[in-house]
């Protein structure tokens, strides 16, 4: 017989609170060891019980619940009644479908008549295990003993009195409740798909509403009675351990029939599609059996739906799904501690999402997926405390992306994808979380015995940069371990807010734990705080000191005037804060690093600042741009600019030490890049000088305009000293300072292998993007070719990123001949416990060389330069601009069909479209070739037709664009880039036949579109087209 959900279960599940109580006594003993149980308050209670003065509850509800399975809606009606002891256990198992992966649940409380314990036992359909424990809050009581937090829930209609179990595929979402509405009556709360009335005199739920998506679950229960044993001011999580489950349950008479049948999106409907392939290890190309992959369906239409399941491999490496026509479908990894697969976290990174397909509109069965594993082994351990005794239901740890395993009654846990290859740490804390602790255990332990250590409460105290308390924060603590890995204590200690003395209390912390603190206001009325955050090491904290968080206020205003050399006004000079790191501007004042104009007047201020030195950057047409560095305070400021002395934009920097000397001989490179109409498509230029014996170089962009689209920074090479970055702005005056550090003795280290370990000699490593968080975020990504550092192995496959300061984040590429190349970040965020390792290893996949050419329709060499690139299932591979004759080779992955595409990277090229990707077929000791063919586009022209005072002289470029309406799989988007030289004259953008729609943007101008679409056919003369442009400002 089909089950629907019993509404009894349901009551218990979203809404534990303690039934009411009749005096008949239970003649049958329960079966539980009682000696296994830990609270005292749970012993107790279970002991009236097997002293058989058990309560029982009566109950009874109408069910009316719709689902559907298979594109079928199943309406069920179900009459229930029931008496059954005060410790029970429900359980409750739903066939797995194509509409969601419902899990097992097994639910057991214990009441002592003013407390009730409620532990859910929750198994996923791949059988991962998770356990929530919920313990009602008495409502009356909140305000009457806890009036702080009952005013906060009131406020902000969000305090967290039910808890969701965090899994996907669960049908019920319960994860906030929040106060809607306040009447005579009752207060009515919500969350997710849940609705329940509590009356406001007695504090009495009065109605359970549970609406899902396809119908309605309604229960009413009468003389409930909420949990009246709740510390003040706190929500408390006490479960059982799992020896309590025994078999209690008395099951219900439930009826289904089948009524209609209707088209769902995701994973069900009549018209089915398949979605097939294989998941192999992209390190040895060996088909991955038993890997777990989460699949979302989605469809907008008129409303939005969303399917989540979870798939596996079979022993073939193989999956399939069946989805409906038009779903949009996508493939992430799902990690689990559960499984014997470990991926590894940076590759995983740079391919979370191995498929993505949007509107599917045909099968696709040739699917192939690659997968980097790190070697795991089997840990089996066990959790003792102080005593070397076991601890029940302890929680282990790995990272903040995987469930916690839950150890059994004996404290004996089992990790089935241990790493073998790395060191690593396991955060282990006791259920009632009395005890915890970070464990370091070797890469491949396959046993190990961790004893756990008390924890402490914590008193802390929150002061503002006016030594005043900082008051209503709000502050979310994480433990770090396995690096950037954190357990957030959110779930465990709820949401921390410092009273009106700045003051706040920490309960259950790991006293030599490391934590990561951030905060933020809780409102509009005390938004003189921003988020920010910082570390904290309980191990430095003295016995008996409070925990002491140093908060930034922003309340400081800047003042200040722009003259001239007269000391007359400049209006409309543009005033920019450089430096966003240094974070003396709230979020809320964000517009003085977008740059604030100056009145008529030359004045110009802002506020909502913090205490500090704030780097000003200051220009105005004509004149030369100057930074300044003032007080963030500063009521006075007074800046003057100097005219520009008509040998055109000067750029001067002065570089200096530490101590503030001038550095001489310094090599100044001032590198720009050029976008000309697309990311791949750039131009680039560098010029080089020396500074001059006061330390200052200069540069000179002579005939040269501001443009927008080219990103220009400078890079300065000193002896001794490590490099050192700066973004500079093409084209306009400026003074800029640069400050050296001396060359560091640690450096970034790593080596080069190939799948067997062995050393890959003459190995490239090329830097191509620098974070420098000392000067500016992101002050040096994306370098050009020509621009990037270069870095060549030893004959043991080593190698040594020189003069690059240690706190530095480095993005860099990998490459061998004849090997896959591979991207990597190094920095300090990315290491664990804030040690680098000696030295990093890349390992490199030997791939297999592809030959092939761009030719025209007639099979003539295509023109011009282009940048091929491979694809599989939508990760790109390797990317190789060519040109003259249309021929390239490249490295692609073998045994892995691919398919390539090319795409114009040069301005000339632009008349021609690839439309299609060319599919290559891999075959055993061959190396492929494959030939792309390139059409040409049909001519569609037009004129920009500006506004009578659109600022001209401001505008370099206007990017023009046409997307093609109702698009599948051909390319979508084409574009083009007018000049602003050539604004007064037609324009030419190349489109295949179709329907498309036309935009342009325009930096800092905004961006618009043209109402009527354009069709372009084949010998089919348009005429030309007016581009309305209309200017939006900030």
């Amino acid at each position: 017989m089909k089950s629907g959900l019993p509404c009894w279960l349901i009551a218990l599940f979203i809404c534990p609170w303690m039934f009411a109580l009749a005096q008949t006594p239970m003649p049958d003993d329960l079966g539980v060891d009682i000696a296994k149980v830990l609270d005292p308050a749970a012993r107790a209670a279970l002991q009236q019980v097997q002293q058989k003065r058990a309560t029982v509850l009566d109950y009874k509800c109408h069910t009316e619940n719709v689902s559907s399975r298979e594109g079928v809606v199943i309406v069920s009606h179900s009459e229930e009644a029931f008496k059954r002891p005060v410790c029970y256990r429900g359980e409750m198992t739903r066939p797995r479908s194509d509409v969601s992966g419902m899990p097992e649940q097994v639910t057991l409380a214990v009441s002592d008549g003013n407390t009730e314990w409620l532990q859910n036992t929750v198994k996923t359909t791949t059988g991962s295990l998770l356990i929530q424990a919920i313990s009602k809050v008495d409502l009356e009581r909140l305000r009457r003993e806890a009036p702080q937090s009952a005013k906060k829930l009131d406020r902000e209609l969000g305090g967290t009195l039910l808890r969701s179990i965090g899994m996907a595929g669960a049908v019920l979402d319960v994860s906030k409740v929040k106060v809607v509405r306040e009447d005579q009556d009752a207060w009515v709360f919500f969350g997710g798909t849940m609705e329940v009335s509590i009356g406001k005199k007695d504090g009495l739920p009065r109605e359970v509403s549970i609406t899902e998506k396809e119908g309605q679950t309604r229960c009413t229960v009468s003389a409930l009675r909420v949990n009246t044993g709740v510390e003040a001011d706190c929500f408390q999580f006490t479960p059982v351990p799992k020896k309590l489950v025994e078999d209690l349950t008395e099951r219900i008479v439930q009826q289904e029939q089948e009524e209609t049948v209707r088209k769902q999106y995701g994973f069900v409907g009549t018209d089915k599609l398949v979605i097939a392939g294989k998941v192999v290890d992209a390190t040895t190309r060996a088909p991955v059996i038993g890997i777990p992959l989460m699949v979302e369906g989605f469809h907008r239409g008129e409303r939005y739906d969303q399917t989540v399941r979870e798939i596996t491999t079979n022993p073939e490496g193989v999956f399939s799904l069946s989805v409906t026509s038009g779903s949009m479908v996508q493939l992430q990894w799902a990690q689990s501690n559960t499984t014997k697969f470990l991926i590894d976290s940076e590759w995983k990174q740079q391919h979370w999402l191995p498929f993505q397909e949007g509107s599917l509109s045909k099968s696709k069965t040739d699917v192939v997926i690659p997968v980097k594993l790190r070697p795991t082994v089997v840990l089996r351990g066990q959790a003792l405390n102080p005593q070397k005794q076991g601890l029940a239901c302890a929680f282990v740890y790995t990272g903040n992306e995987r469930e916690a395993i839950c150890a059994d009654e004996d404290g004996v846990f089992t990790l089935n994808n241990a790493p073998a290859d790395k060191d690593y740490d396991l955060f282990v804390v006791s259920y009632n979380r009395d005890f915890s602790t970070v464990a370091r255990l070797k890469a491949g332990t396959t046993a190990t015995s961790i004893t756990l250590a008390p924890t402490r409460t914590y008193e802390g105290i929150a002061k503002n940069s006016d030594g005043q308390p900082a008051k209503q924060l709000s502050l979310n603590w994480s433990l770090e371990f396995n690096a950037p890995s954190q357990f957030s204590l959110q779930e465990s200690m709820g949401e921390i807010i410092t009273d009106d003395a700045g003051k706040f209390n920490l309960r259950n912390m790991y006293p030599q734990g490391k934590y990561h603190v951030s905060w933020d206001s809780t409102g509009l009325d005390n938004d003189i705080y921003d988020y920010e955050d910082t570390k904290v090491d309980l191990a430095s904290i003295p016995e008996g000191k409070p925990v002491q968080l140093d908060v930034k206020v922003y309340s400081h205003k800047l003042s200040g005037r722009v003259v001239d050399e007269n000391e007359q006004p400049i209006a409309g000079a543009k005033v920019t804060a450089t430096d966003m790191d240094s974070h003396l501007v709230h979020r809320i004042g964000g517009e003085i690093y977008q740059g604030i104009q100056t009145d008529a007047d030359g004045c110009f201020s802002a506020k909502h600042l913090a205490s500090g030195e704030i780097p000003l950057r200051i220009s105005a047409p004509g004149r030369k741009a100057k930074n300044f560095t003032t007080r963030t305070d500063d009521a006075g400021f007074l800046a003057t600019l100097m005219p520009s002395d008509g040998k055109g934009p000067q750029l001067s920097i002065a570089v200096k030490d530490e101590l503030g000397r001038p550095v001489p001989d310094a090599k100044i490179a001032l590198n720009s890049i050029t976008n000309l109409h697309g990311e791949m498509s750039t131009t680039t230029s560098t010029q080089c000088v020396v500074t001059n014996a006061e330390g200052v170089a200069a540069f000179s962009f002579d005939g040269q305009r501001t443009n927008p689209r080219m990103r220009s920074y400078v890079v300065c090479d000193a002896p001794g000293y490590n490099y050192a970055f700066r973004t500079v702005r093409q084209g306009e005056d400026a003074e800029i300072e640069m400050k050296l550090e001396k060359e560091e003795q640690k450096k970034w280290r790593g080596r080069i292998t190939d799948e067997e370990g062995k050393a890959l000699p003459q190995a490239k490593v090329i830097v191509d993007s620098i974070y420098n968080e000392k000067i500016s975020a992101r002050n040096c990504s994306g370098m050009a070719s020509d621009q990037r550092f270069s870095y060549t192995c030893d004959t043991e496959g080593r190698f040594s990123l020189d003069r690059f300061n240690t706190t530095d984040t480095l993005q860099y590429t990998v490459k061998a001949d004849g090997y896959l190349s591979e991207e990597n970040t190094y920095g300090w965020s990315f290491v664990a416990n804030g040690t680098p390792p000696e030295e990093k290893t890349s390992v490199l996949v030997r791939g297999v060389k592809l030959h092939g050419k761009i030719v025209l329709p007639d099979g003539s060499p295509a023109p011009g330069s282009w940048t091929v690139y491979a694809t599989h299932a939508n990760d790109s591979g390797t990317l190789v601009p060519e040109g003259k004759t249309g021929a390239f080779e490249m490295t692609v992955r073998k045994g892995m069909d691919c398919k390539l595409a090319a795409s114009a990277a040069t301005t000339e090229t632009l008349k021609w479209l690839c439309l299609k990707q060319t599919p290559v077929k891999m075959e055993t000791g061959k190396e492929p070739e494959a030939t792309i063919t390139v059409e040409p586009g049909i001519p569609v022209s037009g004129k920009f037709v500006f506004p009578q005072f659109f600022p001209m002289e401001k505008v370099p470029r206007i990017y023009l664009g046409a997307n093609r309406v109702n698009a599948t799989e051909e390319q979508r988007s084409f574009s083009t880039t007018i000049e602003s030289e050539n604004f007064d004259k037609p324009w030419t953008l190349y489109l295949p036949e179709g329907t498309f729609g036309l935009n342009y943007y325009m930096e800092e101008y905004g961006s618009g579109k043209v109402e009527k679409k354009v069709t372009v056919e084949k010998n089919k003369p348009l005429e030309p087209l007016s581009v309305e442009v209309k200017v939006q400002t900030n």
